[in-house]
């Protein structure tokens, strides 16, 4: 197993000192913070989700055993601990277990998922914690795919409904990948094809699906495609929606992140590979709940940036009135001086409050373009934060492989380049 400079021989969480933190055990203090586990050998790759009540529910892979296992722990609002010390054990089984993903079940507790090498190849498997941490499937988890060949790059969703929605990238019938679905109700029975549905054929290297739930017991999803991100839509039926392998969102792209629109469809982000050129950096996009662009941006051109190289991580957040903040390190002032930029962009309409920007740039593998973007008032400018770029930051040294399922997988392709 690769290891990062996440993997310690605890976990911890941390958070800013404000008014509605003053009591119980959240230390204030950023070089001690708050103990999760602290068990023999090493717990690594965390994931987090809120428990619907005010706290969190923590996921790891942990090395106490000797071998890699899922554990599982709550904390309050309050920083109190509320399950067994050191966590409780999600998934015990011979083999290894790793790289858990974790979503809320709606009812204080929370599902989670992971890959897992019980068997002769990379599986994944699933299970749900109540409220009061106590496993709710079948002892170490109910299979989610077992299919030939290995599974892996898991990303989970909730289903809105107490079960959950895993997407991954399965082999089992080429080297190259396709992005499969599954969807899970809240008493862990598999609801779409068994071993998943399909969602791509092709013979590009599939890679870092993401998704989110999209309101009616579905997901939009999206994924790397060869040298593309595309993006798709399956109903809670387990049923493709838009074009059949997928809406194309950019050529060349990488790093897909999709979000909510807060409505019944969903706005993607990505980055574009290369080369220099005035395409190339964060782009942005909404679609419908049918698969039709509203409108697609270049982040950097709303504010002139000069053509970026070296920009290679991307994050997208919903700003709350529809449209979207973006997050990207770039290269700006140099190759070994990268910086943070956080700008925000609104569909144009009765909510912009400042005139619309140039209409966006025509894409060369022609994604429609329709209304032009504007960009909020309140748009904090330029924001500095630090002069290393995330994915350096996060996994220097060892960078998720194919199959690695990174906590952020999606900065893969940047980082291999």
């Amino acid at each position: 197993m690769s290891r990062s400079l996440f993997s310690s021989a605890l976990v911890v969480l941390w958070t800013v000192a404000s008014a509605q933190s003053s009591s119980a055990s959240w230390t204030h203090d950023p070089s001690t913070n708050l103990a999760v586990s602290t068990a023999a050998n090493y717990q690594t790759r965390p994931t987090i989700t809120v428990d619907g009540q005010g706290g969190t529910i923590i996921a790891w892979f942990d090395n106490r055993s000797g071998s890699d296992d899922i554990y599982v722990q709550r904390i309050s609002g309050k920083g109190q601990p509320l399950w067994t010390p050191n966590g409780v054990a999600v998934c015990t089984v011979t083999g290894s277990q790793s790289y858990p993903y974790v979503v809320p079940d709606g009812a204080g507790g929370a599902i989670i998922a992971w890959t897992d090498l019980r068997g002769a190849n990379q599986d994944i498997y699933a299970q749900r914690v109540n409220a009061a941490g106590v496993p709710q499937w079948t002892a170490n988890g109910v299979p989610v795919c077992t299919a030939t060949g290995d599974q892996g790059e898991l990303a989970l969703s909730s289903d809105g409904a107490g079960g959950a929605i895993a997407a991954w990238l399965d082999l089992r019938s080429a080297s190259t990948g396709d992005i499969y679905v599954q969807r899970m109700n809240g008493a862990g029975a598999m609801q779409w094809t068994a071993n998943g549905v399909a969602l791509t054929a092709s013979a590009a290297q599939k890679d870092v699906p993401q998704l989110i739930p999209d309101g009616t017991g579905g997901a939009f999803v999206c994924w790397e495609d060869g040298v593309n991100v595309n993006a798709q839509r399956v109903n809670g039926s387990g049923v493709a929606q838009w074009t059949a392998g997928g809406v194309l969102l950019g050529g060349g792209s990488f790093g897909p992140r999709v979000i909510s629109d807060g409505q019944s469809g969903a706005i993607f982000g990505w980055l574009d590979q290369g080369p220099a050129t005035s395409e190339y950096g964060p782009w942005t996009a909404h679609l419908n709940a049918s698969g039709t662009a509203l409108w697609t941006t270049q982040m950097s051109q709303l504010f002139n940036f000069s053509p970026q190289k070296g920009t290679d991580v991307i994050d997208i957040a919903p700003d709350g009135k529809g449209g979207v903040i973006a997050a990207w390190s770039d290269s700006r002032n140099g190759n070994n001086n990268r910086d943070v930029s956080a700008p925000q962009a609104t569909t144009c309409g009765p909510r912009t409050a400042s005139p619309c920007a140039p209409p966006p740039t025509t894409r060369k593998d022609g994604f429609a373009s329709s209304p032009t973007v504007s960009v909020a008032q309140s748009w904090s400018g330029m924001i500095r934060v630090s002069t290393a770029p995330p994915s350096m930051s996060s996994d220097s040294g060892s960078m998720p492989t194919a199959l690695d399922n990174g906590s952020r997988r999606a900065d893969s392709r940047s980082a291999r380049r």
